[in-house]
């Protein structure tokens, strides 16, 4: 009789099959990406550093927090803080330009869809 090999086996090989490519003299001109950003997370922090198009951003400091939350703007917030507008275009600091990691890039590939890494179009 034949034997057949478990479906269990099937599943680890393909998750195993996703190793990071090691960083060579080459790729390593720019420093790593951080995650993209997602307009759809509310609990970024200060200090925390996203990706928009091969650029790496920090969100300010406690006081731009509630602004690095906020994708779209809305009118409504200035009935909080007259400087509201201000604040929420400050709230990401723009640190340096990044090259996206091997995974990033499998990810981007496999959505289609973020703009993040654009830049290597």
């Amino acid at each position: 009789g034949a034997t057949e090999a478990p479906i269990t086996t099937a599943a680890t090989s393909s998750t195993m099959a996703t190793t990071k490519a090691p960083i060579t003299s080459e790729t390593a001109h720019g420093q790593p990406c951080p995650s993209a950003y997602d307009p759809f997370k509310t609990n970024y922090i200060a200090g925390e550093q996203i990706t928009i198009k091969c650029f790496i951003f920090q969100c300010r400091d406690a006081e731009h927090e509630m602004y690095c939350n906020i994708a779209v703007w809305d009118d409504s917030l200035s009935a909080q803080n007259n400087r509201s507008k201000e604040m929420w275009m400050d709230a990401w600091d723009r640190l340096s330009a990044c090259v996206p990691t091997q995974g990033e890039l499998m990810e981007e590939e496999a959505a289609n869809a973020s703009d993040a890494w654009d830049c290597l179009a």
